[in-house]
């Protein structure tokens, strides 16, 4: 019973902190209405400092850095996706629970990572 009461405590923290990534997501998308503002204080403003600061750490490896990320991503998505099965094989459900919200949160995080290093220059005035 005690198990069964952290398992559901812990599913209500990831939920929560899920839910606070959506509404972080949602903000950043409210962006693209205003691209005059995102022109000048992102992509003039913020950027460049960015650039700046990742441009020379991700320079000193001799390979693309972000090919990395996207194999690591991949070995960890197959590690998550073998747990959460065997837990339903286990009909741990409340866990299985637990895992799918941990695998929500994490690609919340990175594509809120991905806008707020780079994609918020989608929300730009058109070129023409």
């Amino acid at each position: 019973m005690k198990r069964n009461r952290e398992s559901k405590s812990r599913l209500v923290r990831w939920g929560v902190s899920f839910a606070g990534l959506m509404i972080l997501i949602f903000g950043i998308f409210q962006l693209r209405n205003y691209p005059e503002a995102v022109e000048e204080y992102y992509s003039k403003g913020l950027y460049p400092l960015i650039c700046q600061i990742l441009n020379p750490l991700f320079n000193i490896f001799p390979f693309s850095v972000g090919d990395f990320f996207y194999l690591a991503i991949v070995i960890v998505l197959i590690a998550v996706l073998v747990r959460f099965f065997r837990l339903l094989l286990l009909k741990e459900f409340l866990e299985a629970g637990v895992v799918i919200f941990q695998m929500l949160v994490g690609a919340a995080v990175l594509v809120l990572i991905f806008y707020l290093f780079w994609g918020i220059n989608y929300f730009r005035p058109p070129a023409s």
